[in-house]
């Protein structure tokens, strides 16, 4: 996750701001308990959010939804963060599983995001060829590849 996006969310103060945490069973893609977790979660952010009242509540739990539509658990990832606010919708996949969570309050949970994207798996490799060489950076199913046409000697 670029630094930018976590400072610019470390940095936006609006309530209520939802932050939830979701892990997911990677070994059974779309599966009822997953679905189930979910929703349980949101049910709680959502009874948090209503203490704020007004018309804030109302645009964040509609960001809700448009960032709940954005889930595919049918392709599930070890876990996923949702976030609302009253002017973002928001859903970060994760790389590592973590503790469920459901956290309304006047900024995003980002601590615990933080702990979960530090636990993600990271990996790096060269390979090397006569035409070139090519770095592979691979975290939370995303490949980075940047090739190098310099010849080798």
């Amino acid at each position: 996750m670029e630094a930018q996006l976590i400072e610019r969310l470390a940095l936006q103060a609006a309530a209520p701001a939802i932050t939830i945490l979701c892990p997911l069973d990677l070994r059974r893609p779309g599966n009822a308990e997953d679905r189930l977790r979910f929703e349980r979660l949101r049910r709680d952010a959502e009874a948090a959010a209503f203490r704020y009242g007004g018309a804030a509540t109302t645009a964040t739990l509609r960001h809700l939804d448009e960032a709940v539509a954005m889930l595919d658990l049918a392709h599930p990832v070890p876990a996923v963060a949702v976030l609302a606010a009253p002017d973002t919708a928001m859903v970060i996949p994760l790389g590592s599983s973590c503790l469920p969570l459901a956290r309304v309050g006047h900024q995003f949970a980002i601590g615990e995001l933080l702990a979960a994207l530090h636990h993600e798996v990271r990996a790096r490799g060269v390979l090397l060829a006569r035409s070139g060489t090519r770095c592979l950076e691979v975290w939370s199913g995303h490949v980075r590849s940047e090739e190098h046409t310099s010849e080798l000697q």
